[in-house]
């Protein structure tokens, strides 16, 4: 090969060596980390230190006594067909955001949710079972199970349930099913509750959005099933709806066409509105709409909407003033959860209480790999209902040392090498000295026998 040939090949070989690892490096950050795998609470709030980052739940968990702090999420997370149970809200996120009434007035707001605030993230196949709350705030704020606020955020096949309460006295005050106040994309989700939204000051005059799937704000929402119950007691203005109080461009002016899409909304909004200059603004879709384009279609409703001109009490779903509940607990299944059943003695009013994960039988182990006294062992068995588990066996405990176990006995010390020699001789000096004992006592008496026969004999014969 020609001198120039072979240096023009040696540079091309380094070139690509330089290349390479880049391109590759570029590929693998195209496609996306791999997901922190979230199998403990802790493991959720460690969430905050990495809001931008990808997740994935490994189990079922229940946030029964924990105090969540709710996130400021933008990175993803894929519930992974899994729930949290029996979650608590009692404070809001860290940041602040931004609310827009009916007049595109903002206001520094305070957001409530499992994830306070959404900013571009994507969230996805994740169940919140038995979401509970009472917030009680002065000012403006936003309040839904999963979210109080998103932005340009997707939600994709999560499923709600629970009841929020909101007692709210600012000026605005948004509460939603899913969401509070915000825009996006929800798809297949399913939302069943009972949302609570009390006035707590007369005189503010405030605007109230309160919807099944989110307060207000401008989120397209397809294929999704709601069921809700709804009772609002408010001293200022009443925008309320099966999926949205308020449908608005936010951010103002976005320019585009909205969509609502195929959902169905089943249940009903019992309201007051204390003002002489009422809206009582309540729709089976959408309580107002302020966008110049939007789309509905193949939407179904079974929705109620209901008025009361009482105004000294606020409406809840319990009608006595101090109820006694009858509880029946119901034990969890391979395909249901647990839960406590609560109804009230004197009106009939029933709701579910203190969730319980999946519980599933398995009658018969087999063990896979034996424990060791070094190694952790190995069993598998199915439930009836066929799903499979491995259970890890732990390690064999020790066996003990004999002398340590044993009822401690006489040691008899083992001869030594001379010890027989020395037995030896002793035992030959005393056969020697007893026979020459004996034959000497044997000598003497025999000749004390020969000497009386002498005697005898002579005086016989003299």
């Amino acid at each position: 090969m020609p001198k120039r040939f072979f240096c023009a090949a040696l540079a091309a070989a380094l070139l690509l060596c330089l290349i390479l690892p880049a391109f590759g490096a570029e590929t693998q950050a195209a496609a996306g980390e791999t997901p922190v795998q979230v199998y403990t609470v802790q493991d959720l709030m460690d969430m905050e230190k990495d809001p931008e980052g990808s997740y994935i739940l490994m189990a079922d968990l229940d946030m029964t006594d924990v105090r969540w702090k709710p996130l400021d999420f933008s990175g993803k997370f894929d519930g992974n067909g899994h729930a949290l149970l029996n979650l608590t809200l009692t404070q809001p996120a860290d940041a602040s955001v931004k609310l827009a009434d009916e007049d595109e007035n903002l206001y520094d707001s305070a957001a409530f949710g499992f994830f306070g605030t959404l900013r571009g993230a994507q969230v996805e196949n994740l169940s919140l079972i038995n979401v509970r709350c009472r917030i009680q705030w002065e000012g403006e704020c936003a309040l839904g199970a999963l979210a109080g606020y998103s932005q340009d955020s997707t939600i994709t096949d999560c499923l709600v349930s629970g009841a929020l309460e909101l007692r709210a006295g600012g000026w605005v005050s948004c509460l939603g099913g899913l969401v509070g106040f915000g825009s996006g994309t929800i798809r297949r989700c399913s939302v069943s509750t009972t949302l609570i939204d009390v006035d707590t000051n007369a005189q503010s005059m405030g605007e109230e959005y309160f919807g099944g799937v989110f307060g207000a704000g401008f989120f397209d929402v397809y294929e999704s099933n709601v069921v809700l119950e709804g009772y609002i007691s408010q001293h200022g203005y009443v925008h309320s709806g099966g999926i949205a109080g308020m449908f608005a461009e936010f951010p103002l002016a976005v320019g585009r066409k909205g969509y609502i899409k195929d959902n169905t909304v089943t249940g009903q909004i019992t309201f007051f509105e204390d003002n002489d200059d009422r809206l009582a603004l309540c729709r089976g879709l959408l309580g107002m709409t302020k966008v110049n384009r939007y789309y509905l279609d193949g939407n179904t409703e079974d929705f109620k909407s209901t008025e009361v001109k009482d105004y000294d009490r606020e409406l809840r779903p319990e009608e006595c003033a101090e109820p006694v509940y009858s509880v029946r607990v119901v034990e969890p299944g391979c395909s249901r959860y647990g839960f406590t059943q609560f109804t009230c003695d004197g009106c009939g009013y029933s709701y579910r209480d203190r969730y319980t994960c999946f519980a599933h039988t398995v009658f018969q182990w087999e063990v896979t790999k034996a424990p060791t006294q070094d190694a952790e062992g190995e069993s598998r068995g199915q439930c009836e209902c066929g799903l499979q588990f491995v259970r890890t066996e732990p390690k064999l405990a020790p066996v003990a040392e004999t002398a340590a176990t044993q009822p401690r006995e006489t040691e008899i010390p083992e001869p030594t090498a001379a010890e027989p020699q020395q037995e030896l001789r002793e035992k030959t000096f005393d056969i020697v000295f007893y026979a020459a004992l004996g034959l000497m006592l044997v000598l003497i008496l025999s000749g004390s026998l020969v000497i009386r026969a002498l005697i005898r004999r002579k005086r016989k014969n003299p």
